[in-house]
């Protein structure tokens, strides 16, 4: 080779180089990050749990398919509702949808999970219901600041047909019926035997029961804040990732898992 033609030929490879490594550079910014605010509501989402809950794999592997990363933040589930709202992160979930955050937020064409909210009690308390207005005043109902148990359970607080006590937390609410101090405590079926046994001795667990009759059983959504520029075409990259999920199978096959007991503490399985 000539050293002329030696020169040529350095060149031209100094120039793909260069231009394959601005092409992995721009294939690795493609890769767009977002931040959702969540609570701790185990086995659906924690931060304690293996890929964070059965909804946060979930969400995290559609946007995934999209090209998009997903990185979490845990707060009291109220705040994490109020800060989305404004702006402060991308998106939350899960969440029923209301008329009134429709205002405010873009939901997921399709659910990310089923909530199938139930009455807890001890199991010593003879407990019965067929509506709420059978409930009166007798019972004391605790309840968390933040969620959304049903319109009509929210309609019968307002109108003060029922006694519901508000607390930050759902742990604070299995306290307080453990120590009599409520009588029945709504919250959904899995989360709530999730919850007994990840906060209490066994013992004291196995104390609690649920009522058959559901106050709900409703999908729960992912959902877009509309303080952001490009909320629309961040929703609609969920829904195609979604799908794709859906359609291949994998997402019945994250919430099979999930009633094998699959989805554990961090620490207690790898």
């Amino acid at each position: 080779m000539s050293k002329r033609s030696h020169v040529v030929y350095s060149y031209l490879k100094y120039v793909a180089c260069f231009y394959c490594g601005l092409l992995v550079c721009q294939l690795a910014s493609a890769v767009e990050r977002i931040t959702i605010a969540v609570g701790e509501w185990p086995p659906y989402i924690s931060d304690k749990m293996k890929y964070q809950g059965v909804v946060g794999r979930v969400i995290r592997d559609a946007f995934a398919i999209e090209g998009v990363q997903v990185q979490y933040r845990f707060y009291p589930w109220s705040r994490a509702l109020e800060m989305t709202k404004k702006g402060a992160f991308h998106g939350s979930a899960p969440w029923y949808i209301t008329e009134d955050r429709k205002q405010h937020f873009l939901y997921s064409n399709d659910f990310v999970c089923r909530i199938t909210a139930v009455f807890f009690h001890l199991k010593s308390v003879d407990f019965d219901w067929k509506n709420y207005k059978e409930l009166g005043r007798s019972y004391k109902i605790g309840a968390t600041i933040g969620y959304l148990y049903s319109e009509e359970f929210q309609q019968m607080v307002k109108n003060k047909v029922i006694n519901v006590e508000w607390v930050a937390t759902d742990e604070l609410n299995f306290k307080k019926l453990l120590k009599h101090r409520i009588d029945i405590f709504p919250n959904d079926a899995i989360a709530g035997y999730a919850q007994l046994y990840k906060f209490f001795p066994e013992q004291e667990a196995a104390l609690v029961t649920n009522h058959p009759r559901t106050l709900k059983d409703d999908p729960a959504y992912l959902m877009i804040s509309k303080g952001f520029p490009n909320s629309t075409q961040l929703k609609e990259r969920f829904d195609r990732g979604l799908s794709k999920l859906k359609r291949s199978g994998q997402f019945d096959e994250y919430f099979n898992e999930l009633l094998e007991g699959k989805y554990v503490e961090i620490g207690e399985d790898d």
